[in-house]
């Protein structure tokens, strides 16, 4: 697909593959409401993640409510998993509190037809990646916001006869920061916008077993910036894909884009013009497959590369693929029903860039390797992202390297461990900024009954913060915890 959103998710092992599921929700019945509360006590020799001449210790107390609701049966599906963070810096006397939603709902008012979908998230991100950086809320560096999102797409979906299908979505989305500075003056430009868009596709019903897939589809979007700024954009076109053996696929784009970004932002390029892609899709096995597509859009040659290994023992997924980051956030798709989010994850949104109101086109490396034996599960990721800002041919490069171990010592403790590194640089305004981030995380997990865990950490941390001239800093971190599910 040539419009596509680049995701605001990182990739990090301790969230996505390995860390044991705590917060595990029933599906028996056709609602599932299930209370939970975290308490937690820490000690950090640096709190704030200062140089290492002004570090400040401190201990840290959290008490953490949260729900998680669940209805997939019927007409209605509701997922929904919240979290309220609150952290007590003892030595300080000062209270910090984080909200963590990730909802999602379907309404279907006429059978396999007519559908309402919404969804709302709260999230934290980083307001100025040039400072330094944290990849969890505890450690106070004040270099965080709240990102809001809501969204509302009615869907309308059109059988035409037993071979063709029509479909027609408006999503409306807004997106808010609380962008506030600290008192060293750490901020960025994040602005509140709104975005809006229309689709409407013609195509075949069983795009997996007819040997020629075809769809026709139309996007109409727009994204509008409260400080004024609007960008429209759209496109018509037309994907092919042709089976010629049961292995093998040969799959095409090709369309028309319009977009008003050389009015805003100073381009060489001609920003409208035809696009185009082609590229092949072979199965190497039931669980295995790789695609790959070539293809010109008004920036240039474009790439895409998707390869996916599965198995009971290893599981292998890597991509690239080169975008622009103005495209309105996904569609809601009820797969999201089949994976809730583990919101007792501190983690930070650290793949944001300083200016949010500006078009850019990404380069995106992404892998993972996962490898299970016995009763350990080893996994590695490693994620590159190139952006280029076309107003003002700044860049920014981001990059993290993961490795993590999950040992299952019986059945109801493990021990978990893992070492990340991210690396951030940025060229803005003729200034070069470096940071970085190194952390080494060990922790042990018992369940100590059917609804009660108790876990141990520590966290050791090491980065610098780029723009001071003594930004480098260490810190050590040690918390005890238990979560209960009521």
């Amino acid at each position: 697909m040539i419009l596509k959103t680049i995701s605001q998710k990182p990739s990090r092992l301790v969230c996505l593959l390995l860390f044991p599921g705590i917060a595990s929700i029933s599906y028996a019945g056709p609602w599932e409401i299930n209370p939970l509360v975290e308490a937690r006590i820490g000690y950090s020799d640096n709190v704030e993640f200062e140089s290492n001449d002004d570090e400040e210790s401190g201990f840290i107390g959290q008490l953490n409510p949260g729900v998680s609701i669940q209805k997939n049966e019927g007409r209605l599906l509701v997922q929904l998993d919240y979290l309220m963070q609150n952290f007590y810096y003892l030595d300080d006397d000062d209270l910090s509190t984080n909200q963590k939603l990730d909802s999602i709902a379907r309404y279907e008012f006429i059978p396999q037809t007519f559908f309402l979908n919404g969804y709302a998230n709260i999230s934290q991100v980083l307001v100025d990646s040039n400072q330094g950086i944290s990849v969890n809320n505890i450690n106070n560096t004040g270099n965080t916001t709240d990102q809001r999102t809501l969204g509302i797409e009615p869907v309308w979906v059109q059988k035409l006869g037993t071979y063709a299908q029509a479909n027609l979505a408006y999503l409306y989305a807004v997106q808010g920061f609380e962008d506030e500075s600290d008192e060293e003056g750490v901020g960025g430009d994040i602005d509140d916008n709104d975005r809006q868009r229309f689709l409407a596709s013609l195509g075949n019903q069983d795009v997996e077993n007819d040997r020629l897939d075809w769809a026709l589809r139309y996007s109409n979007e727009k994204v509008d910036f409260e400080d004024g700024e609007e960008f429209d954009f759209s496109a018509q076109l037309i994907e092919l894909g042709y089976s010629i053996s049961p292995r093998l696929q040969v799959v095409g784009t090709y369309g028309y884009e319009n977009n008003d970004f050389g009015d805003v932002v100073s381009i060489d390029e001609d920003e409208d013009g035809t696009f185009w892609d082609v590229g092949i899709i072979y199965g190497f096995g039931e669980f295995t497959a790789l695609e790959v597509r070539r293809g010109e859009r008004f920036f240039g040659k474009t790439w895409e590369a998707d390869l996916t290994v599965g198995g009971p023992k290893l599981q292998v997924n890597a991509n690239y693929e080169e975008i622009t980051n103005l495209e309105v956030l996904d569609s809601i798709n009820s797969d999201g029903f089949d994976a809730p989010e583990n919101l007792l994850q501190n983690d930070v949104n650290t793949n944001v860039t300083n200016d949010r109101n500006s078009v850019s086109i990404s380069k995106i490396w992404d892998g993972t390797i996962a490898y299970t034996v016995s009763k350990s599960t080893f996994a590695f990721n490693v994620t590159n992202t190139d952006v280029e800002f076309l107003d003002s041919n700044d860049t920014q490069k981001y990059a993290s390297y993961a490795f993590g171990w999950l040992w299952n010592i019986t059945g109801i403790s493990s021990l978990f461990t893992s070492v990340e590194e991210l690396e951030n640089e940025s060229f803005n305004n003729g200034v070069d900024v470096e940071t970085s981030l190194l952390d080494f995380e060990i922790t042990y997990v018992r369940q100590l009954s059917a609804k009660t865990d108790f876990d141990v950490s520590y966290v050791y941390s090491e980065g610098d913060s780029g723009l001071d001239d003594d930004g480098d800093f260490t810190s050590n971190t040690v918390s005890v915890g238990l979560i209960h599910n009521f």
